[in-house]
């Protein structure tokens, strides 16, 4: 069975550290990436490795010597298994861009989860019968991922709000409120809690930011009469199975590759305040 990709992801909450190891052996692998299980797509195989260290130490200034060891690291690994591709969960891509780590997969991964969330805004579109031409709003616009969404989405109706930018995006509320608007969440763990108490019936809200939307921010979502849909990631097996709202998929910063003229099957959930996940239904 050739391995073609190994993927390093990280618990972004302490719930996700608790179900990827116990505390014990979380502190023994600080920083030092562990197997933890492998996924299938499409008959090619991948392993995923995981290291307990939260968003907020990867992000923290004190920590940037420890990312070329760990980029080192995962490269040991790949070149151990005999596989083809390195690739990062969550906020590790633009953190290793960030400080100027380089890895060969980065733009190719990041072209490919734009991608998917393309092909998932289609199918949300289309559930709920929209338009080509209803109004897109992309939260995190200049982020890793979000501004690579925005370069395909040209001749698309867009917008796109920078994380912080409260003041640009009340502006375009004010602009657009009661209209249906599709709202792509891109931007940092969190930050949709600052913005969903200003929508209104008709905003859908489709996040692709690792991880999902608090019960919180999707409670506050469904008292506003808006919608919210989560990427789960591409079609694929793993075992044991991606934790959450990941459940049943492969998410897709962990993709193995598709050739452009591929249609990327895309798994996307209705999410709801009492945290379960409900498959996106077509019309």
């Amino acid at each position: 069975m050739p391995i073609v990709g190994v993927f390093l992801l990280y618990p972004a909450r302490k719930e996700y550290a608790d179900a990827l190891a116990y505390k014990w052996h979380q502190r023994r692998f600080s920083w030092y990436p562990g197997l933890v299980g492998i996924y299938r797509q499409e008959g090619r195989y991948g392993l995923i490795f995981g290291i307990p260290n939260l968003e907020d130490e990867l992000r923290a200034e004190q920590s940037a010597p420890r990312l070329p060891e760990l980029m080192n690291r995962m490269e040991a690994i790949r070149n151990r298994v005999g596989a083809s591709r390195k690739v990062f969960a969550g906020i590790l891509p633009s953190t290793f861009l960030r400080h100027g780590i380089e890895n060969e997969h980065l733009a190719e991964q990041r072209h490919l989860t734009a991608r998917a969330v393309l092909r998932a805004l289609d199918e949300v579109m289309d559930r709920h019968g929209l338009s080509e031409d209803v109004q897109i709003l992309v939260l995190g616009g200049r982020g890793y991922i979000a501004s690579e969404v925005l370069r395909l989405c040209a001749g698309r109706k867009t917008s796109s709000v920078d994380a912080g930018d409260f003041e640009e995006f009340c502006r375009f509320t004010n602009d657009y409120n009661g209209s249906p608007i599709v709202v792509i969440n891109l931007t940092k763990s969190g930050a949709l809690s600052e913005y969903a108490s200003k929508f209104w019936p008709g905003v859908i809200v489709l996040n692709e930011v690792y991880p999902e939307p608090s019960s919180a921010e999707i409670t506050t979502l469904e008292e506003r009469g808006a919608k919210c849909y989560h990427i789960m990631g591409v079609a694929g097996d793993a075992w044991p199975p991606f934790p959450k709202a990941y459940r049943g998929a492969i998410p897709c910063c962990a993709s193995l590759p598709f050739s452009p003229d591929d249609p990327i099957p895309v798994l996307v959930s209705r999410l709801s305040g009492d945290g379960q996940l409900l498959p996106i239904e077509h019309s």
